[in-house]
C-alpha cells in the first residue's frame, strides 16, 4: 500500500504524466476502437447512486506475498534487502527468506511466485462468505507493486494463470460477484514497480553470499532450461526496463484488465492516475463503455489526491467533517495488508469495536468503507479474523437500515475528535468512544442517531435540536430504538432533544435510534 512514503510516490506519479508523448501509449484499443478522451470523460463523470447506498465493500488483498507468514507486507521487496533502513516493517524479510527458501540469488520472487499455489482458492465462496458478511460491492487486486498480475494478459507473461495457482483470480472473482450483483472494484500498484523493486538487481555488501548479484539481474537468455524459459524476468522486476518501456507495457495490461472485466471501480495505490496517458487512457475506456452501456457513467476510478473525473481514496484515513463528494476509506481487519504473523498471534489491526466506529464515522462523513481481509496464501481466511467479522456482520445485519442507502446529515454528529487524511484511523488500539459520542445519518424522514459505548438507561442530549442549532425548525414526530419499541421518554428544551435511553441495550459498542422528523 501506499505507506508513510506517500507524498514521495505521489511525486513519481506526477513525474509519469510526462509519458504523453510515446506513440506507444497512443492509438487503440485491442478491439481496434479508438480511445476516448479522458478530459472528455471525466467532465461527464460524477458519483454513480449505486456508490452513494453501498456504504460497505470487503477486499481480497491478496497475492504471492501471501505466502511467507514474516517479513511484513513489502516482502517481494525486503527480501533483497538485508537491511531495511527506516521501512522496519520489512527488517525480518531477507532473514526469513534465506532460512525458509535460500539466498535470493537462487530463490528470487519469482520462484516464490511459483510456489504460490492457493490451493484452497474458490472464488465462489469467498465472494459468498463476503456478501455473508454484508458487503455491498467486493474488490480484488490485480497486481502489487511486485508487478506479478493476478489476471492472465498476453503482455505480462508473470502473471498467476502461467505462474503459481494456475488460475484467473480477478477472472473468477469478477464472474462470482457477477452472479450475485455484486460491483466489482480491482485495484492496480504496480505503477511503482521500477523503483520498488530496484532492490532485486543489487547483491549482498557484507558476509558469505557478498558481491552475489540477485536474480533482478538476470536475463531472458539466461533462463533456457529452466522452469521460467522464454519469460523475460525485467517483465516482472521492471527495475532495468526504460521507463518509456515500463509505460507502455503498463497501459497494454491495463487495458486488458478493462477491455477483458470491465470492473466497476478501478483503485490506484498512487497519488493521481499513474503514468500519464498511459494510465488515462484504459480509465477513459472504462468510462467510455460504462457511458455506452448505461447512459451514464456508472464506474469510478480512485486515487489518493484530488483529481477531476476520480473519487478520493483515503488509506487508513479519516475526515472530521463531512466531505461534499462521496469518498472511499480503505483498511485492513489484519496488521498488514498481506497476512503476516511478525507480531506474533494477535496480529489483527481492528476488532468489532473499531470496525463499528470506522464505518459509522465515515458514513456519517459521506463516505464508504473498504475493508481488506488479509487472507492466507493457500486461500484460507485465517480463524480470528472469521470471528470478528461474524460478530461485525451480527450487528451490521441488525442496523443496516441506518448505514445502506443514507445520506449524512446537516452535521455527522457530536464528540468523538477523528483526524484528517491518509493513516489517521480509528483503530483497536485508540480509546473506545462512550456515550458522549453520537453520530448521524438520514433516509427520508428518519434520522438515525448511532450511540457508541454503554448508553443503558442514559440520558441523551442531542444538541443539533437546540434552540437556534442546525436542525433548524425539524421537529421530532417520535424517538425509537432501531428495529424496537418507541421510546417516550423525550422532550425538547432549549438545549435540544432529551432522550432517556432504555434500561437495557442491544449491542456492547454502539446502538442505534431511529428519530421520525
Amino acid at each position: 500500500m501506499i505507506s508513510k512514503l506517500l507524498k514521495r510516490m505521489a511525486l513519481i506519479a506526477l513525474i509519469g504524466t510526462g509519458f504523453q508523448f510515446l506513440s506507444s501509449c497512443a492509438g487503440e484499443t485491442p478491439e481496434g476502437n479508438p480511445v476516448a478522451s479522458w478530459n472528455e470523460m471525466a467532465g461527464e463523470w460524477e458519483t454513480p447512486q449505486w456508490f452513494r447506498d453501498a456504504k460497505f465493500g470487503i477486499w481480497l488483498h491478496w497475492g504471492p506475498q501471501s505466502v511467507p507468514r514474516i517479513g511484513g507486507g513489502w516482502y517481494a521487496r525486503h527480501m533483497y534487502q538485508p537491511d531495511p533502513g527506516r521501512q522496519t516493517w520489512g527488517k525480518d524479510a531477507y532473514r526469513h527468506h534465506v532460512e525458509t527458501y535460500g539466498h535470493p540469488s537462487e530463490f528470487g520472487y519469482k520462484d516464490l511466485c511459483r510456489s504460490w499455489k492457493a490451493e484452497y482458492f474458490d472464488a465462489d465462496e469467498m465472494v459468498q462468505q463476503f456478501q455473508d458478511w454484508g458487503a455491498r460491492y467486493v474488490a480484488v487486486i490485480a497486481n502489487h507493486h511486485d508487478n506479478f498480475d493476478l489476471f492472465y494478459s498476453e503482455a505480462q507473461p508473470w502473471n498467476s494463470v502461467n505462474v503459481g495457482p494456475g488460475k484467473d483470480i480477478v477472472g473468477d472473482f469478477t464472474a462470482a460477484a457477477r452472479k450475485r450483483n455484486l460491483p466489482v472494484e480491482v485495484s492496480v500498484h504496480a505503477a511503482r514497480a521500477p523503483f520498488w523493486f530496484a532492490p532485486s538487481a543489487s547483491k549482498d555488501r557484507s558476509g558469505d553470499r557478498k558481491g552475489d548479484p540477485y536474480d533482478g539481474n538476470l536475463n531472458i537468455e539466461e533462463g533456457v532450461g529452466t522452469w521460467w524459459e522464454g519469460m523475460d524476468p525485467h517483465l516482472l522486476y521492471a527495475n532495468r526496463l526504460p521507463l518509456h518501456h515500463f509505460a507502455s507495457h503498463f497501459r497494454e495490461r491495463l487495458m486488458t484488465l478493462v477491455t477483458k472485466y470491465e470492473p466497476d471501480m478501478l483503485y490506484f495505490d498512487d497519488g493521481v492516475i499513474p503514468l500519464g496517458r498511459a494510465g488515462r487512457e484504459p480509465c477513459a475506456e472504462l468510462y467510455k463503455r460504462s457511458l455506452e452501456k448505461n447512459g451514464s457513467i456508472e464506474s469510478v476510478v480512485t486515487v489518493k489526491m484530488a483529481q477531476k473525473g476520480t473519487m478520493l481514496d483515503l488509506e487508513k484515513g479519516g475526515t472530521p467533517t463531512i466531505r461534499k463528494d462521496p469518498f472511499q476509506m480503505d483498511t485492513t481487519l489484519a496488521n498488514d495488508w498481506f497476512y503476516k504473523e511478525d507480531g506474533g498471534e494477535d496480529n489483527l489491526r481492528h476488532d468489532v469495536r473499531s470496525l463499528t466506529e470506522v464505518l459509522v464515522d465515515t458514513v456519517s462523513k459521506n463516505g464508504s468503507l473498504l475493508l481488506n481481509i488479509a487472507v492466507l496464501g493457500d486461500g484460507r481466511i485465517p480463524d480470528r479474523q472469521r470471528v470478528v467479522m461474524d460478530e461485525f456482520a451480527r450487528w451490521l445485519d441488525a442496523n443496516g437500515e441506518a448505514v445502506f442507502g443514507t445520506r449524512p446529515w446537516l452535521i455527522h454528529g457530536q464528540g468523538g475528535r477523528v483526524g484528517g487524511g491518509h493513516f489517521s484511523e480509528r483503530t483497536r488500539w485508540t480509546e473506545a468512544w462512550d456515550s458522549s459520542v453520537v453520530r448521524y445519518t438520514r433516509k427520508g424522514d428518519d434520522l438515525f442517531v448511532f450511540v457508541f459505548g454503554d448508553c443503558a438507561g442514559k440520558e441523551l442530549t442531542l444538541e443539533a435540536f437546540a434552540e437556534g442549532e442546525c436542525a433548524g425548525g425539524m421537529v421530532p414526530a417520535s424517538v425509537s430504538v432501531l428495529g424496537g419499541p418507541e421510546i417516550p421518554g423525550w422532550k425538547l428544551p432549549a438545549e435540544g432533544l432529551i432522550v432517556k435511553l432504555p434500561a437495557q441495550q442491544e449491542w456492547e459498542y454502539c446502538n442505534v435510534f431511529r428519530v421520525n422528523l
